[in-house]
């Protein structure tokens, strides 16, 4: 018997002759395709474990992005917030020491006594209080924009921004009780 006889029907080829599909051999083909087959399912596997790490590695950078981008958006707020803190309360020190100068009898212009004001002419008295009347109006600005700054509980110290964003209490008064914004129908000891 000739090698050849088993392929003069052409109906095998070298991937099945019938000397591969019997045998120890035909044990160890399905060995290696099942192996095969395993491997190429295993690397699947990776593949799609790997995408989804990309794509949640992804996520995570934008995540941080964005969170970089509101950090240095709230530092910005905060330096401008300091800022006109400091413009405000450089404005309120002036304003004391005129009303300081005012009450020491400094301003020429203040009349120490209220029995001299008979002795003035009507035009001086109306000078004299369209100029209080200006002084009144600075003075009123001062104490709105200082409030504007100051805790609304203690009125003392500088407001902070709360773990709800808003920004109405120091620090002390925020670790003491809940935010007047948020709990509106909460008994609070606010003056406005």
């Amino acid at each position: 018997s000739s090698i050849w006889e088993h392929f003069a029907s052409g109906s095998f080829s070298p991937s099945t002759s019938p000397a591969f599909l019997s045998g120890p051999g035909a044990a160890e083909l399905a060995r290696l395709r099942q192996e095969l087959e395993e491997a190429n399912s295993m690397i699947k596997q990776w593949e799609d474990s790997w995408k989804q790490a990309k794509q949640a590695c992804d996520a995570w950078k934008k995540e941080a992005e964005e969170a970089n981008d509101r950090a240095s958006t709230a530092t910005l707020e905060c330096e401008l917030a300091r800022e006109q803190r400091e413009t405000l309360e450089l404005q309120v020190k002036k304003l004391q020491e005129e009303i300081e100068r005012i009450h020491t009898g400094q301003d020429p212009q203040f009349l120490r006594s209220f029995s001299d004001l008979e002795n003035l002419s009507l035009s001086t008295l109306y000078n004299l209080q369209k100029q209080l009347r200006a002084n009144l109006e600075r003075v009123d600005k001062a104490v709105f924009q200082l409030q504007s700054v100051k805790c609304l509980k203690c009125q003392e110290e500088n407001r902070v921004v709360l773990p709800c964003q808003h920004t109405v209490l120091c620090e002390t008064c925020a670790e003491e009780g809940e935010c007047p914004i948020c709990h509106p129908n909460r008994p609070h000891a606010l003056q406005s």
